[in-house]
């Protein structure tokens, strides 16, 4: 099993609200899957909920 461990995706505030993170996110899954990855795991903190959207919305099931 082959995994991926992004620690921090960040999005300066002025910069936010404009698909960036989305892409930033779509990019990291794309290079996982070309690797190998059969598993992608997300972790966030329960009061962040902005994150939490982005990765529910961006992160496609297989």
């Amino acid at each position: 099993m082959t995994r991926l461990m992004r620690t921090e995706l960040f999005v300066q505030e002025a910069y936010r609200r404009r698909g960036i993170g989305r892409a930033l996110v779509a990019h990291a899954e794309r290079l996982a899957y070309e690797g190998g990855a059969t598993e992608l795991f997300v972790l966030t903190s329960f009061t962040n909920h902005e994150a939490q959207s982005l990765y529910h919305d961006g992160i496609r099931r297989r």
